[in-house]
C-alpha cells in the first residue's frame, strides 16, 4: 500500500515522530525471537482491520502537521500599528476557517493587541507580528529590537494600564518570551 501526501519524506518523518511503542494486544507473541503471525480463524481479518485504523490516524495527523498556516507582517513603531494589526489578525484567521464571531477570534485580537502595545510603546524598533496555526493550535509573537524582558507591574484601580501581562496570562493557554539575536519575542498559544 502506498500513501502520498505531499512528499514521502515528510510522510515518513511524521510517522516515525507520531507512532510510538502500543500495548500488547492478546494475539502478540511475547517471545522476541518469533514473529507475529495470525491464525487462520478470523484474527488476519482483525489485524488488517486495525492495522488500516492506525494507518487512518497516522494519516490524519499527518495532514494537520503539513496543513501549518504561517502570516508575517512588519508593523511601524506608531500606535495605529495596534489596530492595524488586530484587523490583519482578523483577516487572516478568517481566511484560515476561524469565524468571525468566535472566541478564539476576540482572544487573538485582544491578546494581540496587549502585545503590540507593549512593542509600540516600550521598545525599540519596528514591531514584527507573526501568526501561526498548527492543528488546533494559534500561536502569536510579537518580535522587537529590544532585549529587555516584559515584567508585569503593580497597578492601581485607576491606572489605565499595566494589566496586559496578566490579561495574557490569563487568557493564554501558554506564553513566553525568546530572546533573539535582535531582541526578542514574546508569544502565546491559543488553542
Amino acid at each position: 500500500m502506498t500513501i502520498d501526501i505531499h512528499g514521502l519524506p515528510v510522510m515518513g518523518y511524521v510517522i516515525l515522530r507520531c507512532s510510538g511503542p502500543r500495548p500488547l494486544s492478546k494475539t502478540d507473541t511475547l517471545h522476541r525471537d518469533r514473529p507475529f503471525i495470525p491464525s487462520p480463524d478470523g484474527d488476519r481479518t482483525r489485524v488488517l482491520e486495525t492495522a488500516a485504523r492506525r494507518l487512518r490516524g497516522l494519516v490524519h495527523r499527518a495532514r494537520s502537521v503539513l496543513q501549518e498556516h504561517h502570516a508575517s507582517w512588519e508593523l511601524p513603531q506608531d500606535p495605529a500599528s495596534i489596530p492595524a494589526g488586530r484587523h490583519l489578525i482578523s483577516n487572516k484567521l478568517s481566511e484560515w476557517g476561524v469565524h468571525r464571531r468566535s472566541e478564539i477570534m476576540d482572544t487573538m485580537q485582544l491578546l494581540a493587541s496587549e502585545l503590540l502595545t507593549n512593542a509600540v510603546e516600550h521598545a525599540r524598533g519596528d514591531p514584527v507580528l507573526t501568526l501561526s496555526a498548527r492543528g488546533d493550535t494559534l500561536r502569536c509573537e510579537v518580535w522587537d529590537e529590544d532585549p529587555r524582558l516584559p515584567c508585569t507591574r503593580r497597578h492601581g484601580p485607576t491606572d489605565e494600564g499595566g494589566r496586559g501581562l496578566f490579561m495574557v496570562h490569563l487568557l493564554a493557554r501558554r506564553w513566553g518570551v525568546d530572546l533573539t539575536h535582535t531582541g526578542k519575542a514574546v508569544w502565546f498559544e491559543t488553542g
